[in-house]
C-alpha cells in the first residue's frame, strides 16, 4: 500500500488501443487513518504529448460512499480526451494518504481480479469474499 504525498503522483500510460469514445471509471481505495483529520482529494490529471496537462479532475474522498474494513473507494466517471496519452494519479491534503487498488474500467465492463494468497477477490474494485468449499 504506497502512500502518495501531495508532491508524488502514480502514472498511468494508456494502451495504443485505447478507446475513447467511452466512458471510464476510475477508482481507487483510500485508508481512513483514525489518527488524523481529515480526508484527501483524489485528482485524475490527464495527460498528453511531451508531458502536456490536458485537464484534471478530482473527488474528495469524503464524498465516498463505498466504505470496506475501515477504507473508502473514491471512483469517479471520467470521458477522456482524445490526445490523452497517461493519466497521473495524486492526493491532495496537508498529509500523506495510503492508497490501494487503482484501477481504470470501462462503465459497461466487468472485471475479476484473484487476489493470490488473500481470501478475497475485487469485483469492479470491490473486494469480496472467494468462495470456501470446505
Amino acid at each position: 500500500m504506497p502512500a502518495i504525498s501531495p508532491k508524488r503522483c502514480c502514472p498511468c500510460l494508456l494502451p495504443e488501443d485505447f478507446d475513447y469514445s467511452r466512458t471510464y471509471e476510475c477508482s481507487i481505495w483510500v485508508y481512513v487513518d483514525h489518527e488524523r483529520s481529515g480526508l484527501p482529494f483524489i485528482h485524475v490529471t490527464e495527460m498528453g504529448a511531451e508531458d502536456q496537462m490536458l485537464k484534471t479532475t478530482y473527488k474528495w474522498a469524503c464524498q465516498a460512499k463505498d466504505i470496506q474494513d475501515g477504507w473508502l473507494r473514491v471512483a469517479q466517471e471520467i470521458q477522456f480526451n482524445e490526445k490523452t496519452t497517461s493519466l497521473r494519479f495524486t492526493t491532495n491534503y496537508n498529509f500523506e494518504s495510503t492508497v490501494d487498488e487503482l484501477q481504470v474500467r470501462e462503465i459497461n465492463d466487468t472485471t475479476i481480479i484473484d487476489l493470490p494468497n488473500s481470501p478475497d477477490f475485487l469485483y469492479n474494485n470491490y473486494k469480496i469474499n472467494k468462495p470456501r468449499y470446505d
